[in-house]
């Protein structure tokens, strides 16, 4: 909840909306305990014309983008 909450407060802080998909958002949906679901990595979709601004955030908080699929 903390690593997707930081992501969060940084695309808003970027403004840059976004959708949460994947582990992220079935953590909470399916366990009891979000704990429960080890989250690595946080999965979003992100218009095609925020994604540089993102890219930017990310790496100035010393983030890293894992894997950018534009047809995705």
């Amino acid at each position: 909840a903390r690593s997707l909450r930081t992501f969060l407060d940084l695309c808003r802080d970027a403004r840059v909306d976004v959708v949460v998909v994947k582990g992220a958002v079935t953590g909470f949906l399916l366990y009891d305990d979000v704990a429960e679901r080890t989250l690595t990595d946080v999965d979003v979709r992100v218009r095609p014309r925020d994604l540089r601004t993102l890219e930017r955030a990310v790496r100035a908080r010393g983030l890293r983008v894992l894997e950018r699929d534009d047809v995705y």
